[in-house]
């Protein structure tokens, strides 16, 4: 898994190289478009520059054609002789001029070169003839090649007028040299190239001789390579594939006197060439950039990172039960942002949880000491209780002695009249009995006395120490809003870092770092919540462990106060009852001694005092049987109290086990 401090320089540099390219991207295009757009406009000012210069070119070999006119109109066209004469001077002196000549509306012809036409030839139908008789003035012809001078020459013409009627065309074919060298010696810019195209879309000029005219053909614009330049004649400013192959650009412009047009090919890299001192500058400083947006993104990375790391150890640290306290991320509270916040929280969390941790540890050896002495109190109260239903079981069998005394007197009473020597020793034993009666009622009544005081004492001390236990379960309370409090500080937290990751997806690309940060803090934060909840689920089950130990102890003092203390009493009375019995049993058998001569007379009386000890001996066994049935009872509640206080000493032990899993 990679560190957040990895994530920012990573999250940093990408943004900044982006930014970086895109910037670079959006200057060079720019910058293209500035340097394309200036070049063009040089380009097109250069072009149409030529256009001008050639268009002053066809302006004045056409003023020179119109002066010429003038002077043979001035001389008259009938005047042969001298009209060749002026003409062979004008030829001689205009070198751009190959030949001047003359027809005339009657076919015939005067040419100052001397050329000599062939029979039957008829100027008024040739196409400068009537071309400038239609227009009625000034005309410039198609290029052409003059097959005796081999060179590109065009014809100028106007119509000869006398007396305001055409009496001829004066013609002049002129030499494109001229044109042909301005165009061809023209560089806008480096690798260019200067060509002519006349009014019918015909190359006249042009660097590639594939392009050139040949003998009497001319190469059109929509016929080579297969027309894919006719796109010049309609934009003056188009980029196309030469015939090398290359991008270029092709600027035109139009000789408004002969609607020719004067154009030139620019290759795609010369315009491009000045920007690429411009890319270069721009690696050089994307590179630079990209090293100091990476060196800064460490630096931030680190001091982001670090405080982060040092807070993820501290967390890690408590989840391993480590409490021990470390100076060393104290430097974390001299941050004033919301690392500092996070810090201080942590912090006191961890000073609050040190506490807790220390009265549960403190509480958790009281309570397992209470319920070591529970435990031991209940055990001797057990042991009480056998005791006690020990004596029950005596008293229950001395009650049965008794009732067969009864049955042997009740015998006795009945042979009495028979023999007064066997009654005067049933009378000795009667008043043994009676003594051994007397004195076991005496035993139980001591019994029960001592065992009343020490059910009351019993009752007293565990009664104080309940109401201690209950004064203890306070301190889990106590615990539980402190845990309480603490889940309430992870909710904030956690609250926290969501308001952070909020404002991260506000803040856009900018706050993507942030919003890592913010997702680390809410998962330290949620970390802790979950560690709050466990410490409560515990605490709940301490605070729920004590609370059923006091209901069971109120419970068994509630029965001891209720139902030992009414019935010990009862017991102490049946033995009183007893000892009364006894001594009277025992007077009556010296009665009976010292009476015997009297005993005849007194059967009858005996024998109903007999009946009624039978009847006395009859109630005492039933109520001995009470007593022992609720003897029985105590000792299994007294049981129960046992097993509860073992029950609360295992909880106690387990709880001081889970506590000393911190290291404090």
């Amino acid at each position: 898994m990679k560190s957040i401090k990895s994530k920012i320089v990573l999250l940093a540099s990408l943004i900044c190289i982006f930014s970086l390219l895109v910037s670079s991207a959006v200057t060079y295009y720019i910058s293209y478009e500035v340097v394309t757009s200036q070049l063009k406009d040089r380009i097109l000012v250069s072009s149409d520059k030529y256009a001008e210069a050639t268009d002053k070119w066809f302006d004045g070999e056409g003023k020179i054609v119109n002066e010429i006119g003038d002077s043979v109109e001035n001389i008259g066209i009938a005047q042969k002789d001298n009209v060749l004469s002026y003409l062979q001077e004008k030829l001689k002196d205009n070198k751009s001029v190959t030949d001047i000549y003359i027809g005339a509306a009657d076919k015939s012809n005067i040419d100052a070169g001397g050329w000599v036409p062939p029979a039957g030839y008829d100027c008024t139908q040739r196409d400068w003839y009537k071309k400038a008789v239609g227009k009625k003035g000034i005309i410039y012809s198609s290029p052409y090649l003059d097959m005796d001078i081999k060179k590109m020459v065009i014809t100028i013409a106007r119509p000869i007028f006398q007396n305001g009627s055409i009496v001829g065309v004066l013609a002049c074919d002129i030499s494109l040299e001229t044109i042909t060298n301005i165009i061809q010696r023209a560089k806008v810019i480096n690798n260019s190239y200067g060509f002519l195209i006349d009014s019918d879309s015909n190359f006249i000029i042009h660097p590639n001789k594939d392009f050139q005219p040949r003998d009497k053909k001319l190469q059109n614009v929509n016929d080579v390579m297969n027309g894919q330049f006719r796109n010049i004649l309609s934009s003056n400013f188009i980029k196309l594939k030469d015939y090398d192959g290359n991008e270029k650009y092709f600027v035109t412009s139009k000789i408004p006197s002969s609607s020719w047009i004067v154009g030139f090919s620019v290759p795609v890299s010369e315009i491009t060439k000045p920007l690429q001192s411009l890319v270069r500058s721009f690696i050089i400083i994307i590179a630079l950039c990209i090293i100091a947006a990476f060196l800064v993104s460490i630096y931030f990375g680190k001091k982001i990172g670090d405080p982060i790391l040092s807070l993820s150890k501290m967390a890690d640290k408590i989840s391993n039960f480590d409490l021990t306290y470390d100076d060393k991320y104290n430097y974390l509270l001299n941050y004033k942002d919301e690392i500092g916040k996070l810090s201080n929280s942590f912090n006191i969390m961890h000073k609050e949880l040190t506490q807790l941790v220390k009265e549960i540890l403190g509480d958790s050896n009281d309570i397992n000491k209470s319920s070591t002495e529970l435990t031991k109190l209940a055990e001797q109260l057990s042991l009480k209780s056998e005791i006690m239903n020990s004596a029950v079981k005596n008293i229950v069998d001395s009650i049965q002695e008794t009732s067969a005394v009864s049955e042997e007197i009740s015998a006795s009473i009945e042979e009495i009249g028979g023999n007064v020597n066997q009654l005067s020793e049933r009378a000795v034993e009667g008043n043994s009995s009676a003594d051994k009666i007397q004195s076991a009622a005496v035993d139980i009544r001591n019994k029960t006395e001592e065992s009343i005081e020490n059910t009351k004492k019993m009752y007293e001390e565990k009664k104080e120490k309940m109401l201690k236990v209950i004064e203890d379960i306070k301190v889990v309370e106590n615990i539980k809003v402190m845990a309480d409090t603490i889940a309430s500080i992870a909710e904030n937290t956690e609250l926290l870092a969501l308001n952070a990751a909020i404002e991260a997806a506000r803040a856009g690309e900018k706050g993507k770092g942030f919003e890592v940060v913010a997702g680390e803090v809410r998962r330290l934060a949620e970390e802790s919540s979950k560690a709050v909840v466990a410490i409560q689920g515990t605490i709940s089950k301490v605070y729920e462990a004590f609370k059923s130990c006091s209901d069971n102890g109120n419970d068994i003092l509630d029965f001891i106060h209720e139902n030992v203390d009414p019935q010990l009493e009862a017991f102490r009375n049946t033995g009183d009852k007893y000892y009364k019995d006894a001594e009277f049993l025992n007077k009556m058998s010296y009665d009976v001694a010292s009476m015997s001569e009297e005993l005849n007379a007194t059967v009858s009386q005996m024998n109903d005092v007999v009946q009624n000890m039978a009847q006395n001996a009859f109630k005492s066994s039933e109520n001995a049987e009470t007593i022992k049935g609720n003897i029985d009872e105590t000792s299994a509640a007294v049981n129960k109290i046992v097993l509860t206080a073992e029950k609360e000493e295992q909880l106690a032990e387990n709880l001081n086990n889970i506590v000393k899993k911190f290291k404090i």
